[in-house]
């Protein structure tokens, strides 16, 4: 049994979402650790050591994007008792000897 089985969509979704402003939060504390602007704007241009440099600030964003997607994931996938009560939708239906057809489709 999930942690999240007993939440609605709707729980589900805020925790999705309070998940991506969390990680967000964490991202842009880590893509702006030592950068030494203090928050006012100077230029368009970074200046150098404004921070890590860009591969490194791309490598960042993708593994906590990597880390929201799956937790994602996990968060809103079904139950598993309602996945096996709505796993028949659309599925071929069986007939009466207990074989299925394509033909017969709900």
């Amino acid at each position: 049994m999930h942690l999240t089985d007993r939440l609605n969509m709707a729980q589900r979704i805020v925790i999705v979402l309070a998940t991506a402003m969390a990680l967000a939060a964490i991202g842009i504390y880590l893509a702006n650790r030592g950068s030494t602007r203090d928050g006012h704007y100077m230029s368009a241009l970074p200046s150098p050591g404004a921070g890590p440099p860009g591969w490194l600030r791309l490598i960042i964003w993708l593994v906590l994007i990597g880390i929201w997607a799956v937790a994602s994931v996990v968060v809103l996938r079904p139950p598993r008792d309602q996945t096996a009560r709505t796993r028949g939708i659309g599925a071929p239906a069986p007939l009466a000897d207990g074989f299925s057809g394509w033909w017969c489709v709900r």
